[in-house]
């Protein structure tokens, strides 16, 4: 329902797809009285129009792609006019709303407009399967939280914080799952939304971005997996923060929002990206003071890994977290791309891509920090070292800390537990 000044009216602004046997019902309702000097009855028409016609500016000049309605359309008094249509070709309309004689005076209506498939379906035709793509994507991810709890559940000794974040982002795309299909199917049902309904829709998917880019933020930063805090963790939570509010009012306010949700986003992603670099060079730095202490005072071990062996460890998760980060934006340009244009008028393509690729994305983070058993990684022996040395290895960072006992200690050196 629309209300506006009744010269020229595009009453829908993105086209819909008709199938054969498809049903239009608009009713007008004026404020004033319609009709002109020396006309009996009201002269605006409602023009079926192709999505080559962009607003009602273009009906002029490309009336051969517009159909009148004016045979189905039925004055119910001097303010109030009904239109009842059967469309008979498959096509993707935009409904516009035209008065040949225009006049400066100004009145103001409300438009109600129904649109409607066979079978009483309320969604265009490039909407049709979203139901059915969000049902699947519900078991999907039932099956894939699942799968998780249950590796959570056996190695629960062995998790950090990260994997409870990582947890909360698959509940909450699980949530922005159950939501889409509430609402598509009770768009399908009803032919419109209640803002009750809307604003979860709308929150939900920005929601899990948010979460989605702390996660990588803190990640990059090597925290739970080489540093036990993160440091700039109150300048991650600012970021997130304020792109989660300009995606809101990019949603509820303007579009024009989204170019600093799109600044904000690509300070995070510039940031995981230097920070996952200084983590990996750290990594590196270790390594090779590691192997530099071991051969020196030619140290070996009773377990089965070493403290070097933990470092690679660490180093290829943090390279697989710094792989992601710089393939995500590419990934998402490139869809971003697709959509809005190869897609324009395939609404269901783009909602099965956005879903494939959150899920991939979700299924690469799972299997980069899957819990295992990591006692082999955390249980580290080093026998006994020949020279007088003391053997210190850290939780976190597996440096190998080595000093001379004084020279007038009678204790001999011995190796440490880490």
């Amino acid at each position: 329902s629309k209300k506006s000044r009744i010269v020229q009216f595009t009453i829908t602004q993105t086209v819909f797809g008709f199938q054969d046997g498809g049903s239009i019902n608009v009713d007008l309702t004026c404020e004033e009285s319609m009709l002109k000097p020396g006309k009996p009855q009201p002269t605006q028409g409602l023009f079926l129009c192709r999505k080559e016609v962009q607003s009602a500016d273009d009906v002029p000049s490309m009336a051969s792609h517009c159909v009148p309605t004016d045979d189905h359309r039925e004055v119910v008094s001097d303010r109030e006019v009904r239109w009842r249509y059967r469309v008979e070709t498959a096509q993707f309309y935009r409904l516009i709303l035209y008065d040949e004689e225009k006049t400066d005076k100004t009145l103001h209506c409300n438009v109600k407009a129904w649109l409607m498939n066979p079978n009483n379906n309320h969604l265009s035709s490039d909407q049709l399967l979203i139901p059915t793509t969000y049902t699947i994507a519900t078991f999907v991810w039932v099956f894939f939280l699942a799968t998780w709890f249950l590796n959570f559940a056996l190695f629960a000794r062995f998790s950090n914080k990260l994997h409870k974040i990582l947890t909360a982002i698959m509940v909450v795309k699980l949530a922005n799952v159950l939501v889409s299909l509430f609402y598509w199917r009770t768009f399908h049902a009803r032919g419109y939304i209640d803002s009750e309904l809307r604003a979860p829709f709308l929150l939900s998917s920005s929601i899990f971005k948010t979460v989605i880019f702390i996660f990588l933020m803190l990640a990059a930063e090597g925290w739970c997996i080489i540093w036990d805090r993160a440091k700039l963790l109150k300048y991650y939570v600012i970021l997130a923060g304020s792109f989660f509010v300009m995606e809101v009012c990019c949603k509820f306010i303007h579009k024009y929002f989204q170019g600093f949700a799109i600044v904000f986003a690509s300070m995070m992603t510039y940031i995981a990206f230097k920070c996952s670099t200084i983590t990996v060079s750290t990594i590196r730095k270790n390594i090779t003071a590691s192997m530099n202490f071991v051969n020196n005072h030619k140290l070996s071990y009773h377990s089965e890994k070493s403290l070097l062996d933990r470092l690679n460890k660490q180093f290829l998760v943090m390279n697989c977290v710094q792989g992601l980060i710089i393939g995500l934006p590419c990934i998402l340009i490139v869809v971003e791309s697709m959509t809005a244009f190869l897609l324009l008028y395939e609404e269901w393509a783009r909602v099965l891509i956005y879903e494939i690729v959150e899920l991939a994305l979700l299924l690469y983070c799972t299997a980069v920090f899957r819990l295992r058993d990591f006692s082999k990684f955390t249980d580290i022996s080093i026998r006994t070292p020949f020279t007088r040395v003391t053997v210190i290895g850290t939780p976190y960072r597996g440096i190998l800390y080595i000093s001379q006992p004084p020279e007038d200690s009678e204790d001999e050196a011995s190796g440490c537990e880490v």
